[in-house]
């Protein structure tokens, strides 16, 4: 009896195992985003794509240009096939890495090849391989003219887009049938033959119809003898079924979104004998000295461009003023390329001397604090105290 206990409760043990081994293993959706970027890097809205989505990103070096959307309540995937798709290149998913790179290099390199056979059964397999080649290229695209259909070597994805395009061409042609109080038996027989339909519960009745059918799709010289006898119909596949009603489709709504930030401007400097050196880190001694002439005399101004530093005479109070000032403006190149929402967490791509960094408030970076980020707009402090609000794709 023990030794039936102890077995028992191995196998339960075994069990929670494996259940939380396949719990582990389960991917879990990432939520919804809002995404605002304006000619933002592409690698930048990728990488800050993978740090919502929670997944790697690699993009190969030929991977560049700059992007501009507006996306509300996406999925981080659902977004990266947005993004990487309407720049013009390829992307695939290794385990939990996302590769972004030119599509033939994506082909060569991780794209399973395979080859399908896809039917016909209006169209000429051989008429339709040219237009098709230039849809998927560079798969390789034949006609099979024994099995009346398309053969084609290629990845899921141009297989999928061969498949997408047959579906529409493949239709069946205009129609050139003439019926003379022919009874509506004979008339949908034809009709289905014509466009390679099988039927379903002809509709019993006794109405002779006269027609002549010259250009006509066989759906539209449907419903001409649906309403002329009186009965509908529906198409599952590749059936003609007399229905009774009709399946009405329901439309969505789109969403909308807005923007419309403020700059916030510094405060007019305050006019005021010492002598002061000021290091300058990012603006020019040519830009400090036009700053400095606005709060002193030209003569108490000499720059040292070797050191890059500006010397400057005048009372305490006047130099204190002169150094916020030039605080001011002695800054890095700023720009917010974008701003991603993701519940209540809130990013922002935000570039500083043309170097892009992925910041949430709180960040500092080069004496820039990011005091707060809106939905269109960030919020920076200086190192001076001075706040700047800089909207997407704007910068000082």
């Amino acid at each position: 009896m023990q030794h039936l206990r102890e077995k028992k409760a191995r196998g339960l043990v075994r069990t929670g195992l494996v259940l939380l081994a396949f719990l582990l293993a389960a991917p879990v959706s990432a939520a919804a985003v809002d995404l605002d970027f304006k000619e933002a890097d592409i690698r930048d809205v990728l990488r800050v794509l993978g740090d919502v989505g929670g997944f790697n990103v690699v993009t190969d070096p030929a991977v560049r240009g700059s992007v501009t959307f507006y996306l509300q309540g996406m999925d981080p995937r659902q977004a990266v096939d947005l993004v990487v798709k309407s720049s013009g290149y390829g992307y695939t998913f290794v385990g939990n890495t996302l590769v972004v790179a030119p599509r033939e290099r994506l082909a060569d390199q991780f794209q399973e090849v395979r080859t399908a056979f896809i039917p016909l059964r209006h169209i000429d397999p051989e008429a339709v391989v040219p237009a098709l080649e230039m849809v998927v290229q560079p798969a390789v695209v034949r006609a099979d003219r024994v099995g009346r259909g398309v053969l084609i070597r290629g990845d899921a994805a141009q297989i999928r887009a061969a498949e997408a395009f047959l579906k529409e061409r493949d239709v069946p042609p205009p129609l050139e049938l003439d019926f003379v109080d022919a009874d509506v038996r004979t008339v949908l027989s034809a009709l289905a033959r014509a466009g390679g339909y099988n039927l379903i519960a002809v509709p019993e009745t006794q109405a002779k119809l006269t027609l002549f059918l010259r250009g006509a799709s066989v759906r539209e010289a449907l419903d001409l003898v649906a309403r002329q006898a009186g009965f509908r119909y529906r198409i599952d596949g590749n059936t003609i079924v007399i229905v009774d009603e009709r399946d009405m489709p329901a439309a969505k709504a789109a969403p909308d979104a807005g923007t419309g930030p403020a700059v916030a401007v510094p405060a007019p400097p305050v006019v005021t004998k010492e002598v002061r050196i000021i290091p300058l880190r990012y603006i020019t001694t040519q830009q400090a000295r036009a700053l400095a002439a606005m709060l002193l005399p030209p003569e108490d101004i000499w720059a040292d461009e070797a050191a890059g530093t500006l010397v400057v005479r005048g009372s305490g109070a006047r130099l204190d003023e002169v150094e916020r000032l030039l605080a001011g403006y002695d800054l890095p190149r700023l720009r917010v390329d974008g701003i991603v929402v993701k519940e209540d967490d809130r990013l922002a791509v935000l570039s500083l001397d043309r170097r892009s960094h992925v910041v949430r408030e709180g960040t500092t970076l080069d004496g820039i604090t990011v005091e707060q980020i809106l939905g269109d707009r960030v919020v920076l402090r200086t190192a001076t105290g001075r706040l700047l609000e800089l909207a997407i794709g704007g910068g000082e």
